[in-house]
């Protein structure tokens, strides 16, 4: 028997039950610009939680809204908190973190928001950050899309966007997306 568990076990005996559902369903649905300054009195754990438990979309929001000085710590704890014994009690009521949870989340941050979170992850704990990095998608992981897939996505983008985007792809990513594009389309981005 590992030495936390006679505490955890006891904590959560303690430990009144959870929320019910209709609390997490009115946070998800509270505007995050509202929730973020109540958060920001939170310590980074209790933040790790309750961000864990909303949609990437939400979480990215409110991530965006935290301090500066707690976003990182916030996404160090939502990823590693799947391995870690102090959240062995929550395991049994809720489903928690791990590194895909926080890609999701920085997938929908912002490119400000991600780059310095994963820049102080990367000094936390550089193995965490990069299982982060690892699940996170890319811009160039477009080229691993079937055609079909690029084509769909290629009808939500807008071309002044994409034009921006294809100057910095290497040649093979900027193949794979031209071979997608109708001819039209297509004299319009290389022009």
């Amino acid at each position: 028997m590992e030495p936390w568990q006679p505490l955890a076990k006891a904590a959560a005996q303690a430990l009144p039950s959870m929320p019910p559902p209709d609390v997490w369903k009115r946070l998800a649905q509270a505007p995050a610009q509202q929730v973020a300054p109540l958060l920001a009195h939170e310590i980074p754990q209790t933040i790790a939680v309750i961000l864990s438990q909303l949609e990437p979309a939400k979480a990215a929001g409110l991530l965006h809204h935290l301090p500066e000085r707690f976003q990182a710590a916030v996404a160090f704890r939502i990823a590693t908190m799947e391995t870690s014994p102090a959240f062995e009690v929550l395991r049994t009521e809720l489903e928690v973190g791990g590194p895909t949870v926080v890609a999701d989340i920085l997938n929908l941050s912002g490119a400000s928001v991600e780059k310095k979170v994963l820049d102080q992850m990367d000094a936390q704990g550089p193995q965490v950050a990069e299982a982060v990095r690892n699940m996170m998608f890319v811009f160039a992981d477009i080229v691993k899309l079937t055609d079909r897939k690029i084509e769909t996505l290629l009808r939500e983008v807008d071309q002044k966007d994409l034009v921006i985007a294809l100057k910095a792809a290497d040649e093979d990513l900027k193949a794979k997306i031209l071979k997608n594009m109708s001819e039209q389309v297509h004299i319009f981005i290389t022009d």
